[in-house]
């Protein structure tokens, strides 16, 4: 890779804008915006937009993260008994793959339990008793 410190700070941008957005929707979901006069549409619109830059840069930083953990696994040889060898890319983007499936898999169980949906949604603190 010809300049990889560029290509890293253009993934932690990508997670940045990813984390950003994120926390905007989250923000504007839990001051319940339509209560003071937001309109239905443009709370859609609003999350709409959000969603596509989150969709967006959450694809491209993990596609240019999978890159790096391949690059740095190719460095990195492993020693055995029967010699040395380095690291496949299929174990080195396997396992990060691996790790995204298992916590897109914990937090859908936990957000849509008999309580978790609405905690993270912020009804349980919107309800009354």
């Amino acid at each position: 890779m010809k300049d990889q410190s560029k290509f890293q700070s253009t993934v932690f941008s990508l997670v940045v804008l990813c984390a950003g957005s994120l926390l905007l929707m989250s923000v504007v979901a839990a001051l319940n915006l339509e209560e003071h006069g937001f309109s239905k549409d443009s709370l859609l619109a609003f999350y709409m937009m959000m969603m596509g830059v989150s969709g967006a840069s959450s694809l491209g930083f993990i596609g240019m993260a999978l890159t790096l953990s391949v690059e740095a696994a190719r460095k990195r040889d492993v020693v055995t008994e029967d010699g040395e060898w380095t690291v496949s890319e299929v174990y080195s983007g396997g396992m990060v793959e691996w790790f995204i499936q298992l916590w897109g898999a914990i937090i859908g169980l936990v957000t849509t339990g008999d309580t978790g949906f609405p905690v993270v949604t912020g009804e349980l603190c919107h309800s009354s008793p």
